[in-house]
């Protein structure tokens, strides 16, 4: 796998996505992902305001990053399974 290159526009999560899967759920998350991770002006993807909330507010209740992973990982398996059925 080559490295997440600064010079793309991509985020890294992109990057690795698009060596690894051709999930398009997972392309999707990938998107709003980056939309969360970047103040934009236009907003594509509607869940990215809230998926960058929801984040910053389990960082804020979990005392070490390995619970606040954890309980991150809950939020992404759900967010999967919902734009799995849309």
């Amino acid at each position: 796998m080559s490295e997440p290159s600064a010079y793309l526009p991509d985020s890294s999560y992109g990057e690795i996505l698009a060596e690894l899967e051709k999930d398009p759920v997972l392309h999707r998350i990938a998107r709003i992902v980056d939309e969360a991770d970047v103040v934009q002006e236009v907003t594509l993807e509607a869940t990215a305001p809230g998926l960058n909330l929801i984040c910053r507010g389990i960082r804020l209740i979990s005392p070490d990053d390995w619970v606040a992973l954890e309980r991150g990982r809950l939020i992404y398996d759900a967010l999967y399974a919902q734009l799995a059925v849309e």
